[in-house]
């Protein structure tokens, strides 16, 4: 607007110069002629007027022959000024025309930054795999006017084909050289291009297509591409719009990677609430504090270094009335060692009835769990019966740790040992039963590897000796003290050092 006016300015100015230049002109014959015109109305001409005649009639003569080359001169510039104005117009014609398309095209991407807003807020809030490659799917043919698209995602470390758009033919015979450049196929920002990319795209394009190449990106995280497939028509002079496309990509990034981040959660959640149940089923399987049983004073501590363990330990009657106890070590952690050391715990609770031998029950548990339990699992077992009548323990070890027995009678302490191996790594294998005699406080400890390879800062173990000084320095002491007294030693040497393994103790002293 501000142009037009300057150039109709200019031609005002033109016009009223030309005018001014006549103007002068005209006064200048009127004042010239009229003195011409006085001398010849005198009736005698004398000779001096004569050539006073004659010099005015050369000097108009004069000016009017420099007048008209000035008027010559005047008409080739207005001819310039012309030619000149005819070149502004057809520059401001031009310029009108790229304004016009600028307009158009700022108007058409600002409809495309609302769209695609709206597209944004719709799919990040969506959590529904299909609604949300719906979603995207329908936004590049809306915002690019693409009709083929086809999304392929990254599962496994394979690309899969999520989602088509349009009539998309795989071409799975068709030889290919990637090393060989095609001006066909294009990346959307993307200068190297992954050869799985590559492949895909010259498998899915016809001869006479483009295909452009829109990776899905996370930061580092690769979650795909999206490849969209137009006519290749060669007199086209715009392609698809790079930035709205590349925009298109980030939202189906994030939408995609949030939905990866929601199942995750939803899975862990999940999970957290299996484990949760799982370990209060745990907690109902572990029996409640004797504290005293069969003139036996009872002490016992269970902590799994997880949500749920795999330790075990039952108390229990057998068939002919004796106290027992069990404590075993399932092999892993986590659901898959609570649930075998669930199934094992009902196993011996039922066989403790009908047998009266800790070995016998221990081979009748290994023949049962030879065929139901995978080769990476097993589990190791101590099974005690207390004869306190005849003052004797009856055990069979499936191999498991020794358990400590200190005699107060000859106040010492004792590995006490018998050779086995864990269930479930031998068919038919026969277990050792072992006896020792048991007098007035003695005490027991039976424990799993949670105690002795306890570990510091350092990574140094507990060990057996220093749970034997222990027992040694509060042998005086109830069961429950030296039960604590023994935790207290463990935390103490373990520190900030994390626990890594599940720990049962119990400690049991014999008050008859």
């Amino acid at each position: 607007m501000n142009l037009v006016l300057i150039i109709f300015l200019m031609v005002i100015l033109l016009l009223s110069f030309v005018i001014i230049i006549y103007y002068r002109k005209i006064n200048f014959y009127k004042k010239n002629f009229i003195k011409i015109d006085d001398i010849l109305k005198f009736n005698s001409i004398k000779e001096e007027h004569i050539e006073e005649f004659t010099r005015e009639f050369k000097s108009v003569v004069k000016y009017l022959l420099n007048e008209k080359r000035n008027l010559i001169d005047s008409r080739d510039e207005l001819e310039r000024y012309k030619d000149e104005l005819k070149k502004t117009h057809n520059i401001l014609l031009s310029k009108s025309t790229e304004l016009e398309y600028t307009n158009n095209l700022l108007e058409k991407r600002l409809t495309n930054i609302s769209t695609l807003n709206a597209i944004g807020k719709s799919v990040l809030s969506e959590f529904d795999l299909n609604k949300i490659i719906s979603i995207i799917l329908d936004a590049y043919v809306v915002l690019l006017g693409i009709s083929k698209i086809s999304l392929y995602l990254w599962e496994n470390k394979e690309l899969v084909n999520i989602a088509n758009k349009g009539d998309i033919d795989y071409n799975e015979d068709i030889e290919i050289d990637i090393e060989k450049y095609d001006e066909n196929i294009k990346g959307i920002k993307l200068y190297n291009i992954k050869k799985e990319y590559l492949e895909i795209a010259h498998k899915i394009k016809s001869e006479n297509e483009k295909v452009y190449i829109s990776e899905i990106k996370m930061k580092d995280k690769e979650l795909g591409a999206v490849f969209l497939l137009e006519e290749n028509i060669s007199d086209k002079k715009i392609g698809i719009d790079m930035e709205t496309a590349s925009a298109l990509a980030l939202y189906v990034a994030i939408a995609i990677n949030n939905y990866i981040i929601y199942v995750d959660l939803s899975e862990k959640e999940r999970m957290e609430k299996e484990i949760a149940i799982a370990a209060e089923i745990q907690k109902s399987l572990i029996p409640d504090n004797l504290k005293n049983a069969f003139g036996l004073e009872i002490s016992n501590y269970f902590e799994p270094a997880r949500e749920v363990g795999g330790d075990y330990y039952d108390y229990f009657i057998s068939a002919e009335g004796k106290f027992g106890v069990t404590i075993g070590d399932v092999s892993g952690k986590g659901i898959p060692a609570a649930l075998l050391m669930a199934t094992i715990r009902a196993i011996l609770k039922t066989l403790s009835y009908y047998e009266n031998l800790p070995n016998e029950a221990l081979r009748k548990l290994n023949e049962i769990l030879m065929t139901n339990i995978s080769k990476e699992m097993f589990v190791t077992i101590f099974f005690a019966i207390f004869d306190t009548e005849e003052k004797k323990v009856l055990f069979s070890n499936a191999g498991h740790n020794p358990f400590l027995h200190y005699n107060k009678k000859t106040d010492s302490i004792e590995e006490v040992k018998v050779k086995g191996v864990a269930v479930g790594f031998l068919e038919e294998y026969e277990y050792s039963l072992g006896e020792i005699d048991i007098g007035y406080e003695d005490i027991m400890v039976f424990y799993t590897d949670g105690v002795t390879e306890a570990e510091n800062e350092k990574r140094e173990l507990f060990g057996l000796n220093r749970l034997k000084e222990t027992l040694d320095e509060n042998k005086e002491k109830s069961a429950e003290e030296i039960k604590k007294s023994i935790l207290n030693e463990v935390f103490k040497f373990r520190g900030a050092y994390e626990q890594v393994d599940d720990i049962t103790l119990i400690v049991m002293k014999h008050k008859r």
